[in-house]
């Protein structure tokens, strides 16, 4: 997911100084970590990466018989 920083803050596991309105890649999980501090909110989630979805293989189409012509 892409967060965006809020206030400024040196992100102690990158070792990178974050400047507002910087944006950056984290996980939910680093994201809630960063917040968690005595600082308070640090950063926002901006945008989730779209949801993997799961479809099912498309089966072939069945061949139908026509109708025979009838002649009257």
């Amino acid at each position: 997911m892409i967060a965006e920083c809020v206030r400024k803050f040196l992100d102690i596991e990158t070792e990178e100084l974050r400047n507002e309105g910087e944006r950056f890649e984290v996980t939910a999980e680093r994201l809630s970590a960063i917040n968690s501090t005595r600082y308070g909110r640090l950063a926002v989630m901006v945008e989730e990466p779209p949801a993997e979805t799961v479809t099912e293989p498309q089966k072939p189409k069945r061949r139908t018989r026509r109708a025979k012509a009838t002649e009257e």
